[in-house]
Protein backbone atom coordinates (compact mmCIF):
# COMPACT_ATOMS: atom_id res chain seq x y z
CA UNK A 1 0.00 0.00 0.00
CA UNK A 2 1.04 3.52 -0.09
CA UNK A 3 3.32 5.30 2.70
CA UNK A 4 1.45 7.99 4.47
CA UNK A 5 4.66 10.03 4.87
CA UNK A 6 7.87 10.50 2.60
CA UNK A 7 10.06 12.05 5.56
CA UNK A 8 9.27 12.22 8.92
CA UNK A 9 11.14 14.84 11.67
CA UNK A 10 11.05 14.44 15.56
CA UNK A 11 12.24 14.34 18.66
CA UNK A 12 12.92 11.23 20.50
CA UNK A 13 14.40 9.36 23.03
CA UNK A 14 18.22 11.00 22.17
CA UNK A 15 17.18 14.59 22.08
CA UNK A 16 16.30 17.47 19.68
CA UNK A 17 17.27 16.67 16.04
CA UNK A 18 20.01 18.61 14.51
CA UNK A 19 20.57 20.62 11.41
CA UNK A 20 17.62 18.83 8.53
CA UNK A 21 18.60 18.94 4.24
CA UNK A 22 16.13 17.64 1.67
CA UNK A 23 17.02 18.73 -1.67
CA UNK A 24 15.79 17.25 -5.03
CA UNK A 25 13.53 15.31 -3.71
CA UNK A 26 10.12 13.69 -4.95
CA UNK A 27 7.29 12.98 -2.57
CA UNK A 28 4.41 11.91 -4.98
CA UNK A 29 1.49 9.40 -4.11
CA UNK A 30 1.64 9.92 -0.05
CA UNK A 31 -0.51 11.14 2.38
CA UNK A 32 2.15 13.71 3.54
CA UNK A 33 5.57 14.59 1.72
CA UNK A 34 7.24 15.68 5.22
CA UNK A 35 5.98 15.76 8.13
CA UNK A 36 7.96 17.49 11.34
CA UNK A 37 6.36 16.61 14.67
CA UNK A 38 7.92 18.03 17.84
CA UNK A 39 8.79 20.93 18.81
CA UNK A 40 12.26 19.89 20.66
CA UNK A 41 13.92 20.07 16.81
CA UNK A 42 17.15 22.16 17.78
CA UNK A 43 18.02 22.86 14.29
CA UNK A 44 17.15 24.28 11.05
CA UNK A 45 14.99 22.37 8.11
CA UNK A 46 15.92 23.83 4.96
CA UNK A 47 13.42 21.46 2.17
CA UNK A 48 15.47 23.01 -1.62
CA UNK A 49 14.32 22.01 -5.27
CA UNK A 50 11.70 19.28 -4.00
CA UNK A 51 8.77 18.17 -6.06
CA UNK A 52 5.45 17.63 -3.99
CA UNK A 53 2.78 16.04 -5.25
CA UNK A 54 1.53 14.82 -2.43
CA UNK A 55 -1.94 15.74 -0.55
CA UNK A 56 -0.08 17.50 2.19
CA UNK A 57 3.52 18.60 1.06
CA UNK A 58 5.00 19.57 3.85
CA UNK A 59 2.40 19.41 7.52
CA UNK A 60 5.05 21.03 10.31
CA UNK A 61 5.16 22.31 14.13
CA UNK A 62 8.19 24.42 13.79
CA UNK A 63 9.02 26.67 11.15
CA UNK A 64 10.35 25.42 7.47
CA UNK A 65 12.20 26.92 4.70
CA UNK A 66 10.51 25.39 1.58
CA UNK A 67 11.86 27.19 -0.71
CA UNK A 68 12.37 26.84 -5.00
CA UNK A 69 9.85 23.70 -5.06
CA UNK A 70 7.36 22.55 -7.35
CA UNK A 71 3.99 22.15 -5.55
CA UNK A 72 2.25 20.97 -8.72
CA UNK A 73 1.12 24.17 -10.06
CA UNK A 74 1.49 27.79 -10.23
CA UNK A 75 -0.15 29.31 -7.71
CA UNK A 76 1.59 27.99 -5.44
CA UNK A 77 0.91 25.48 -1.86
CA UNK A 78 -2.75 25.09 -0.84
CA UNK A 79 -4.28 26.55 -4.29
CA UNK A 80 -6.21 24.34 -6.52
CA UNK A 81 -4.24 21.37 -7.80
CA UNK A 82 -1.57 22.16 -5.54
CA UNK A 83 0.00 20.22 -2.30
CA UNK A 84 -1.09 21.87 0.33
CA UNK A 85 1.00 23.01 3.83
CA UNK A 86 -0.12 22.94 7.62
CA UNK A 87 2.28 24.97 10.15
CA UNK A 88 4.75 28.06 9.43
CA UNK A 89 6.19 26.99 5.56
CA UNK A 90 7.94 29.75 3.39
CA UNK A 91 7.47 28.70 0.05
CA UNK A 92 8.47 31.17 -1.89
CA UNK A 93 9.82 32.21 -4.78
CA UNK A 94 8.01 28.74 -5.62
CA UNK A 95 8.95 26.71 -9.11
CA UNK A 96 7.04 27.98 -11.65
CA UNK A 97 6.20 26.57 -15.23
CA UNK A 98 6.39 28.92 -18.12
CA UNK A 99 5.07 28.56 -21.87
CA UNK A 100 5.92 30.22 -24.85
CA UNK A 101 6.18 30.05 -28.74
CA UNK A 102 8.62 31.27 -30.94
CA UNK A 103 6.81 33.78 -32.97
CA UNK A 104 3.62 35.38 -31.54
CA UNK A 105 2.47 35.84 -34.99
CA UNK A 106 2.39 32.41 -37.29
CA UNK A 107 0.71 32.37 -40.49
CA UNK A 108 -2.21 30.09 -41.92
CA UNK A 109 -0.74 26.09 -41.82
CA UNK A 110 2.37 27.79 -40.41
CA UNK A 111 4.51 26.60 -37.60
CA UNK A 112 6.19 27.87 -34.49
CA UNK A 113 7.85 25.86 -31.50
CA UNK A 114 5.85 26.06 -28.68
CA UNK A 115 8.38 25.03 -25.43
CA UNK A 116 7.87 24.00 -21.61
CA UNK A 117 10.07 25.19 -19.27
CA UNK A 118 10.44 24.64 -15.43
CA UNK A 119 13.39 26.97 -14.46
CA UNK A 120 11.51 29.66 -13.40
CA UNK A 121 11.05 30.93 -9.61
CA UNK A 122 8.08 32.73 -8.76
CA UNK A 123 9.51 36.02 -8.00
CA UNK A 124 11.02 36.00 -11.65
CA UNK A 125 14.57 34.55 -11.26
CA UNK A 126 15.73 31.73 -13.66
CA UNK A 127 17.46 28.65 -12.08
CA UNK A 128 19.97 27.50 -14.48
CA UNK A 129 20.05 23.95 -13.15
CA UNK A 130 17.26 21.70 -11.31
CA UNK A 131 18.04 18.44 -9.76
CA UNK A 132 17.00 15.04 -11.44
CA UNK A 133 14.16 14.41 -9.49
CA UNK A 134 12.29 16.62 -12.63
CA UNK A 135 13.55 14.66 -15.91
CA UNK A 136 10.91 12.72 -16.87
CA UNK A 137 7.83 15.32 -15.64
CA UNK A 138 5.73 14.79 -18.08
CA UNK A 139 4.17 17.37 -20.23
CA UNK A 140 1.26 17.81 -22.57
CA UNK A 141 0.48 20.85 -25.15
CA UNK A 142 -3.79 21.01 -27.08
CA UNK A 143 -4.05 23.81 -29.31
CA UNK A 144 -8.27 25.28 -29.26
CA UNK A 145 -7.56 25.06 -33.61
CA UNK A 146 -4.52 24.21 -34.45
CA UNK A 147 -2.39 21.80 -33.31
CA UNK A 148 0.67 20.31 -31.65
CA UNK A 149 2.84 17.57 -32.42
CA UNK A 150 4.08 15.73 -30.24
CA UNK A 151 0.94 16.30 -28.19
CA UNK A 152 2.91 15.18 -25.28
CA UNK A 153 6.63 14.40 -23.72
CA UNK A 154 8.85 14.61 -20.71
CA UNK A 155 11.69 17.13 -19.54
CA UNK A 156 15.16 14.59 -20.79
CA UNK A 157 18.13 17.17 -20.79
CA UNK A 158 17.39 20.17 -18.83
CA UNK A 159 13.90 21.97 -17.35
CA UNK A 160 12.45 22.36 -20.78
CA UNK A 161 10.82 20.19 -23.59
CA UNK A 162 9.27 21.48 -27.25
CA UNK A 163 6.61 20.66 -29.68
CA UNK A 164 5.60 22.01 -33.01
CA UNK A 165 2.47 24.10 -33.26
CA UNK A 166 0.97 24.30 -36.70
CA UNK A 167 -1.56 26.69 -36.98
CA UNK A 168 -4.89 26.29 -38.50
CA UNK A 169 -6.12 27.16 -42.73
CA UNK A 170 -6.97 30.84 -42.99
CA UNK A 171 -6.82 34.37 -40.73
CA UNK A 172 -7.77 33.46 -36.67
CA UNK A 173 -6.95 33.52 -33.32
CA UNK A 174 -5.95 30.54 -31.29
CA UNK A 175 -4.48 29.12 -27.75
CA UNK A 176 -1.77 26.38 -26.77
CA UNK A 177 -2.38 25.15 -23.47
CA UNK A 178 0.27 22.96 -21.80
CA UNK A 179 0.10 21.29 -18.71
CA UNK A 180 3.19 20.06 -16.57
CA UNK A 181 3.68 17.31 -14.31
CA UNK A 182 -0.51 16.31 -14.79
CA UNK A 183 -1.73 19.90 -14.17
Amino acid sequence: GASTRGLAVGSGPGGPVGDIFATGDSFDGIGTGIAVTGSAHGGTIDLRSNRYRSTVGVSTVVPVDAEDGWWGCNAGPGSSGCATTTGTVDSDPRLVATAGLSSATVGSKGTATVTADLRHLSNGVVVSELPPVFTGLPTAYAAAKGSVAPSSGVFVSGPATTGTYTAPTGPTTDSVTVTVDGF
